[in-house]
């Protein structure tokens, strides 16, 4: 009986980091033939290689979309994506998370009846005006047969608006299993930077409007501590067309690979993200971080712990205020994220499933 094959979807830095770990334990299984295909989507090369090299993958395909628009991004993607499912057959697609590439393969696997799994499926902010992706989330586990939630209140959110129980699981999150495991691993190596600092990242549709953008920048320029920022390509471009530079504590840098990003993380004293992904990461790492998003919290368990705190982007005052004094939750507890063992049962639902 020849072996099923598993396609996993990837384009952005989350998706390069998640898939890493969930291509070796597919693998691992021996019950699959799985391959990775990258629409591209992140067009910095470094941001994709720095990925290939941490986790010893590299995707066997590339569609090669670039930088657009979120609405010619995803046609792009359905066109090309839909010609290669048409000569490359495939038994399972597996999607993750809530990028442009997310969508529009869920929309074209749908199409074409294919087995369709999302990972990361329920996550909400209810938001949709600035936040693309959360139109992404929605029309991703509208095209899913089955559905993995990385944290327990997105299996909440499925079960309210109406999916059958049956084709969701609760399987904890990849990005657990990966920091548990770098961690250790980091933990004692000597520090990137030998001063104190903030680690931060913006990127986000709404924080990287030039009006808000420069507000927050100002704001943590101006903070008594360094802080370290890896400069996204959007926000990068924004930079480049206002001739805007940090004048006082702000050190921007180029995009980190993923262990890079995790020994800043560890050593830092704050964290400043509008990143999901980070986010987590802060409050795997017992470190207070703070958030510029509208709408519900991305990943509200972090908010709940008081862990992180997470303000309208334009609150200014408010984020000041925390960035200077922010007090330390007396407990912790990841249970809300699963074991560290997320991708031992993807591939036991898999194998039920399939």
């Amino acid at each position: 009986m020849s072996k099923k094959k598993i396609l996993i979807v990837v384009g952005n830095r989350p998706q390069y980091i998640k898939a890493g770990i969930i291509f070796y334990y597919l693998k691992k299984s021996k019950k699959y033939n799985v391959d990775i295909i990258d629409t591209n989507q992140h067009y910095d090369k470094n941001l994709s290689n720095y990925f290939f090299k941490n986790f010893k993958y590299k995707p066997k395909y590339n569609l090669n979309i670039g930088s657009h628009s979120n609405e010619i991004a995803i046609s792009k993607i359905i066109q090309a994506f839909s010609n290669f499912i048409e000569k490359n057959k495939y038994d399972i697609i597996i999607i993750l998370g809530d990028t442009n590439s997310t969508a529009a393969t869920a929309i074209c696997s749908r199409h074409k009846n294919l087995t369709l799994i999302h990972i990361e499926a329920g996550e909400r902010t209810y938001d949709k005006q600035d936040a693309p992706e959360e139109i992404n989330r929605l029309i991703s586990d509208q095209c899913s047969d089955l559905l993995f939630t990385c944290s327990k209140d997105a299996k909440v959110n499925l079960l309210k608006e109406g999916y059958h129980s049956k084709n969701i699981k609760f399987i904890g999150d990849p990005m657990l299993d990966l920091f548990k495991y770098f961690s250790k691993k980091l933990l004692n190596k000597n520090r990137i930077y030998d001063f104190e600092y903030i680690y931060a990242t913006l990127h986000r549709k709404e924080n990287t409007k030039p009006k808000v953008l420069f507000k927050l920048l100002n704001l943590l320029d101006n903070h008594e501590l360094k802080v370290i920022l890896p400069t996204h390509p959007r926000t990068k471009k924004i930079l480049k067309e206002h001739n805007w530079k940090p004048e006082k504590n702000l050190i921007l840098i180029d995009p980190v690979d993923y262990i890079t990003s995790i020994k800043l993380l560890l050593d830092c004293n704050l964290v400043f993200t509008d990143s999901g992904g980070l986010k987590r990461e802060a409050f795997f790492a017992k470190k207070l971080s703070i958030s510029p998003q509208s709408g519900m919290p991305l990943w509200p368990e972090t908010v709940r712990s008081g862990w992180n705190k997470t303000f309208v982007p334009k609150d200014i005052n408010k984020i000041k205020k925390y960035l200077n004094h922010f007090p330390r939750p007396k407990n912790h507890s990841l249970k809300s994220f699963g074991n560290g063992k997320s991708c031992q049962k993807l591939v036991e639902y898999i194998n039920q499933y399939i």
